[in-house]
């Protein structure tokens, strides 16, 4: 089994599915582990549309390029909030060596979409169930039961 992808969010499962993953990897003897943790990017205002109609252009270009260059910060420091907890999830779940190649991947966007578009790479997708069902469930949406249904590679689910 050459690659198991794992997806993490911090909760109880998915630190269970992380130890899951990390374990058949061991024993299958695979040759690489992605975990995969996605985050949201900060809502981005843009104060350059909300400018008065008097400013001139050279004004409303400056605004834009503030804008842009705050963005650009919201996302760095997104990103490197979820690559920190990333490898504090990792680091707690490890419990020994492993011969595998251990990828840790922060992603901007959904984490089902996500996992289901790194499926077509790999050999299994191992995610956490948080125990939703019925009516709930429906109404917050499933990563596990999203990727179960469109995943690429077999699934397993860990609760």
């Amino acid at each position: 089994m050459p690659r198991i992808i794992v997806g993490v969010d911090g909760s109880e499962p998915s630190e269970n599915a992380l130890r899951w993953a990390l374990e058949e990897a061991r024993i299958r003897q695979a040759e690489q582990v992605a975990v995969v943790h996605t985050y949201s990017l900060p809502e981005i205002h843009n104060y350059a549309t909300h400018t008065d109609a008097f400013l001139d252009v050279g004004a409303m270009q400056r605004r834009t390029e503030l804008d842009q260059a705050r963005r650009d910060e919201d996302e760095l420091h997104a990103r490197l909030a979820a690559e920190r907890r990333l490898e504090k999830l990792y680091e707690a779940a490890r419990t020994g060596p492993i011969d595998a190649e251990v990828e840790l991947l922060a992603l901007p966007g959904e984490a089902a979409e996500a996992l289901i578009d790194m499926s077509s790479h790999a050999d299994l997708l191992v995610v956490g169930s948080r125990g939703r069902g019925g009516f709930k469930g429906l109404l917050l949406g499933s990563v596990s039961q999203q990727c179960l249904q469109h995943a690429r590679c077999p699934v397993v689910i860990v609760r």
